[in-house]
């Protein structure tokens, strides 16, 4: 899967309308680039399809299932994230 096959197919299944202000739950983004190393944990969350990585200085986030490539507790950068 290309880089920006993964982008597009996660853009177009979600869909939101917007109803009040809101504040982001980590207001220091996470930004990834393709081919980044990561390790995935055991936290498990109420998203269906987004996996809680931790990159090589500490910062963990939820990421969508499918902008990593998953082997074991690692995982691999698809795309760019963040």
């Amino acid at each position: 899967m290309k880089e920006s096959d993964a982008r597009r197919d996660y853009k177009r299944k979600q869909s939101c309308r917007i109803i009040t202000a809101y504040e982001a739950a980590y207001p220091d983004p996470l930004v990834m680039k393709a081919g980044d190393e990561l390790t995935t944990g055991e936290k498990t969350g109420p998203w269906k399809g987004w996996v809680w990585c931790t990159n090589e200085h500490g910062q963990s986030r939820w990421i969508p299932e499918n902008y990593v490539a998953k082997k074991g507790g690692e995982c691999t950068m698809r795309c760019d994230f963040g």
